[in-house]
C-alpha cells in the first residue's frame, strides 16, 4: 500500500510536469498565431460594421466560409484544461488565455453580425445557404478528424511494438533473475533451502513487477473502451490533490496563528493600559511647549495603534461577544472613520447608497465590522491600480444582498475560486492572505454568506464587487 501510494504521487508528479511542459511550450509556439487571429477577428468586426461593404450574397458567403476555417484554426489554438498549478509560467498562460477569450467574444460577435446580414438578402433558396454552409463545416471537421485519426494510428502502432518489447522482456526476465540459483545449487555452491527461499523471493518480486506493468494498460485500455477522459480525470485528481495539501497546511497555519494572536494579545493588552496610565500621568505634570507637543504625537501613535488592536479583537477565541441593532449608517460610519485619513492621502472617493443606510441587521458588532474593514481595506490597495481618473469604493443594496463595491482592476477570473482560501493573496507587498477567508468564516457563523460577483450586469462598479448575504437584514 505504501508502494502505491508512493507511486501514485510519483505519477502525478510526472503528470503536473508533463501538463506545464505542454502548456508552455504551446503558449511559445502558438502565441503570435494567437494574436495575428485576434487581430484578423478584429479588422473582419470592423468590416461587418459597415454594411454598405457586403452589397452581393455571394461574398458574404465567402466570408461565412473563411471565418469558419477560422474558427477551427481557434480551436486549435486552445490550451484545453491545465493544471491549477502552473509554477513560472502562470503569467505568460493568463496573458494566452485573455488572447483566447478576446479571440472568441470577437468571433461570437462576427457570427452574429453575418447573420443578421444574411437576413437582410432576399433569398429565394435559404435550403441551398445552409447546405453550403453544412459542407463548409464538415469539410473543416474532418480535416481535424484526419489529422487526430493520423496521430492516433502512429501512437498506436508505436505503442504496440513498445508493448510486445516489454512482454518478451517480461517473459525472459524471470529466468534471467533466478537461472544463477539453480546454477549454484546444480555446482554445490548452495543449499536447497536458500535455493527455494531465493526463488520465492524472485518470483513475489516478479509477480508484482508484472502486475504494476500490465495493469495500467488494461485499465487505461479498459477506460478508453468505456470513452472515460483519462487526462481529464487524471488532471482533475492532481488539481484536487493539490488543493486538499494545501488545505491542510493552511488550517495548521491558521491555528498556530489563532493561538499566537490569543497569546500575544493577553500581553498587548496589558502594555497598552500601561502605556495609557503613563500618557496620563504625563499628561498631568509641567511640561513645556516642545513637550506637549512630543506627547500629543505619542497621544496620537498610541489612539491608533489602539483603535487597530481593537479591530483585532474578533480573532480573539474568548471573552465575551455582544450582539446589538446595527443600520448600515453605523456601518459605513464606523468604515469612514477608520480609513478617513488614509482615504484623503489616497484621493479615494468612499460613499454609500441611501438603500444602504436604512438597512438593519442584529448581530455582534465584533463579528459585522471587521468584515467590512477587510473588504473595503482591500478595495483601497486594488483602487490605487487602476487606470481611472476617479478612486471610487462604494457600499450599496441591489436585490437584497450587500455590495462592496470599487473601480479597480478587479480579480481575475482564474482567481475567483481561490479568493477565500486562507493564505490567498496576490497583493505584492503586505498582502497574508487571510482577511478574506476570516471574512467568510466570520460571516458563516451567524448564517451570513458571502460571495464575488463575475456577472457584469449585476455589478455596482466596475472593478471588485464582493456580494454579502445577510441573514435576517431588514429594508435591504
Amino acid at each position: 500500500a505504501k508502494h502505491a501510494a508512493l507511486k501514485a504521487d510519483e505519477d502525478r508528479k510526472k503528470l503536473l510536469r508533463k501538463e506545464q511542459r505542454r502548456v508552455k511550450t504551446s503558449i511559445q509556439r502558438d502565441r503570435i498565431s494567437l494574436e495575428h487571429l485576434r487581430n484578423e477577428f478584429y479588422e473582419i468586426s470592423q468590416l461587418l460594421s459597415d454594411k454598405n461593404n457586403f452589397k452581393e450574397l455571394e461574398e458574404l458567403l465567402q466570408l461565412k466560409e473563411n471565418i469558419d476555417v477560422l474558427d477551427g484554426t481557434l480551436k486549435n489554438l486552445s490550451l484545453g484544461s491545465v493544471p491549477r498549478n502552473l509554477g513560472s509560467i502562470e503569467k505568460d498562460y493568463r496573458q494566452y488565455r485573455d488572447l483566447e477569450i478576446d479571440a472568441k467574444s470577437l468571433l461570437k460577435q462576427i457570427n452574429n453580425s453575418v447573420y443578421l446580414a444574411l437576413d437582410h438578402f432576399t433569398v429565394k433558396d435559404d435550403y441551398s445557404i445552409a447546405e453550403k454552409d453544412f459542407r463548409s463545416k464538415a469539410a473543416i471537421l474532418h480535416a481535424k478528424i484526419r489529422k487526430f485519426s493520423n496521430k492516433g494510428r502512429n501512437i498506436l502502432k508505436e505503442e504496440t511494438l513498445r508493448f510486445e518489447e516489454i512482454t518478451n522482456n517480461t517473459n525472459k526476465a524471470f529466468h534471467e533473475k533466478t537461472s544463477q540459483y539453480l546454477s549454484d545449487l546444480q555446482e554445490n555452491r548452495t543449499s536447497l533451502k536458500k535455493t527455494l527461499e531465493n526463488l520465492d523471493l524472485a518470483y513475489q518480486i516478479q509477480d508484482i513487477e508484472i502486475s504494476q506493468t500490465y495493469a495500467p494498460y488494461i485499465t487505461a485500455l479498459e477506460s478508453l473502451r468505456e470513452e472515460i477522459d483519462l487526462e481529464g480525470l487524471a488532471i482533475s485528481s492532481v488539481n484536487e490533490n493539490t488543493r486538499l495539501k494545501k488545505q491542510v497546511e493552511q488550517v495548521n497555519a491558521l491555528a498556530q496563528l489563532g493561538i499566537t494572536v490569543e497569546i500575544i494579545g493577553h500581553e498587548i493588552e496589558g502594555f497598552d493600559m500601561t502605556i495609557e496610565r503613563g500618557i496620563n500621568r504625563l499628561s498631568s505634570t509641567n511640561l513645556d511647549e516642545y513637550q506637549k507637543n512630543a506627547l500629543s504625537s505619542i497621544t496620537q501613535a498610541h489612539q491608533s495603534l489602539s483603535d487597530s488592536w481593537r479591530f483585532l479583537s474578533p480573532l480573539k477565541l474568548s471573552g465575551d461577544k455582544v450582539r446589538a441593532f446595527l443600520s448600515g449608517k453605523d456601518i459605513f460610519d464606523y468604515v469612514n472613520h477608520f480609513f478617513n485619513i488614509k482615504f484623503e492621502k489616497d484621493s479615494i472617493e468612499f460613499s454609500c447608497s441611501t438603500n444602504f443606510l436604512d438597512i438593519s441587521l442584529y448581530d455582534q458588532p465584533a463579528r459585522i465590522y471587521p468584515v467590512f474593514i477587510n473588504l473595503v481595506n482591500n478595495s483601497r490597495y486594488w483602487v490605487k491600480e487602476t487606470k481611472e481618473e476617479r478612486r471610487i469604493i462604494r457600499l450599496d443594496v441591489l436585490d437584497g444582498l450587500i455590495y462592496v463595491s470599487d473601480n479597480g482592476p478587479g480579480v481575475d477570473p482564474d482567481d475567483v475560486s481561490e479568493l477565500f482560501t486562507i493564505f490567498f493573496s496576490k497583493k505584492q507587498r503586505g498582502g497574508r492572505g487571510v482577511g478574506l477567508y476570516l471574512c467568510k468564516q466570520n460571516l458563516a457563523v451567524s448564517g451570513h454568506s458571502i460571495f464575488y460577483e463575475t456577472r457584469t450586469e449585476k455589478k455596482i462598479l466596475n472593478g471588485a464587487n464582493f456580494v454579502i448575504n445577510f441573514k435576517g437584514i431588514k429594508n435591504a
